[in-house]
């Protein structure tokens, strides 16, 4: 969420700001809003000192309470309007973020050598490693059953990940898998994708990625400016129903309503915030590396970075079978956006207490991962699957016979 203060204060710089994200909100309600609530608050605190001069039987005081009352309704409504509207807009992106106005827009800023390698679509292959039919008696459209061979190269994976995550720094965490409403609206999910989210009973959800409970560790919370940063890593399921996609990817592993995530988030001090966005870069790619996939890298544009994002790099993995890019990792920098909707702060040395800055990256989504194995280390000749060997003390074979 944005600052109030700072929307009051800088309404030019803040509407520039979201030019570059092909935007044009409607300050002219925020301003409305604000300048409603000024004026209640200034009759509020009027009518309780009227109401401390006068006895509390007066009929003026009697007046004067039932006004009171009617006044602190009239705010709670306007307090509420005015969060609504700060919950509905995006986040302030940095200077450094390049114009664009859509994802075809966005810049190569890395690549790997990419090989020229012909292969078969990742879905072509795995007839054999999948339960289709009963997938679909389970749970509909969107859902995959893995099994075998597949099932078990997806848990070596999520062994690897880890492990490698921790050799990074990154202190792993088992979290719950559903959250309560005010949990996404900390991290942004609401209400913007609210139509992309699994609701439950008891204004309950499903988390859609583990950004989301890792983030919220900290909600409510002021940390000593020792403690940070505070380095997360999580594997969980991830459940999005896909909303405006339904014609996308709808073969193979690729956009499923259930998958499953090795998700990084960094807690620090808005100076150490750089630092870490680019620590959390190196972490998923070294993991690419060591898996020996082939990548590039790009800085996403102005109009297409994320909603919670203040800058962003996303790691497209390429797929040989499919002849294209896929995005398989997201790293980005969200600034004081989610600490302000969360409250989480630090006291620094001085004893001020400031809102950190958050920090969130795939490391790596599993079942893209799988399909991008696949495609990379098919072997026609033998018809089978080659496993990276970074993989050799997770998984029991060399290669998987389709």
């Amino acid at each position: 969420m944005l600052d109030k203060k700072f929307l009051l204060n800088y309404r030019d710089l803040y509407e520039e700001n979201m030019k570059k994200r092909c935007l044009k909100p409607d300050y002219e309600t925020f301003e409305s809003l604000n300048s409603q609530h000024k004026k209640i608050t200034t009759q509020i605190q009027s009518l309780r000192a009227s109401q401390n001069k006068n006895t509390k039987f007066s009929e003026e005081a009697k007046k004067n309470k039932e006004e009171l009352i009617r006044l602190t309704n009239s705010e709670k409504k306007l307090n509420l309007a005015i969060t609504k509207w700060l919950y509905e807009q995006p986040n302030i992106l940095l200077n450094e973020v390049p114009f664009g106005k859509d994802e075809t827009e966005n810049k190569v800023v890395f690549s790997t050598e990419i090989p020229q390698k012909k292969s078969i679509p990742h879905y072509d292959l795995i007839d054999n490693l999948i339960l289709k039919e009963e997938s679909a008696n389970l749970s509909g459209s969107r859902f995959l059953i893995l099994k075998k061979d597949l099932s078990n190269l997806k848990r070596a994976l999520v062994s690897f990940l880890l492990d490698h995550n921790q050799e990074n720094g990154y202190d792993p965490y088992d979290l719950p898998y559903i959250v309560n409403s005010e949990i996404l609206y900390s991290t942004g999910q609401l209400p913007k994708f609210a139509e992309d989210a699994f609701q439950l009973t008891n204004e309950q959800w499903l988390i859609s990625t583990g950004e989301i409970p890792l983030v919220n560790l900290f909600y409510n919370k002021i940390l000593s400016e020792d403690e940070l940063p505070k380095l997360c890593t999580t594997f969980s399921p991830c459940f999005r129903s896909e909303a405006g996609s339904a014609s996308r990817d709808t073969k193979g592993l690729i956009r499923l309503h259930q998958f499953h995530k090795v998700e990084l988030v960094s807690i620090c001090k808005p100076e150490d915030a750089e630092y870490y966005h680019q620590k959390q870069l190196e972490t998923a790619k070294s993991a690419l590396n060591k898996l020996g996939l082939p990548y590039q890298i790009v800085i996403i544009c102005s109009g297409d970075t994320g909603f919670t994002a203040a800058k962003q790099y996303d790691i497209e993995v390429w797929l040989p079978g499919s002849n294209r890019f896929l995005e398989i990792a997201s790293c980005s920098q969200c600034g004081s956006f989610q600490a302000i909707r969360g409250n989480i702060k630090y006291k620094d040395k001085n004893g001020k207490n400031t809102h950190v800055h958050t920090l969130n990256g795939s490391c790596l989504p599993l079942e893209r991962l799988l399909a991008a194995i696949i495609e990379n280390f098919y072997d026609e000749k033998n018809n089978s699957i080659v496993v990276p060997d970074v993989l050799n003390k997770y998984f029991n074979k060399n290669i998987i016979l389709l």
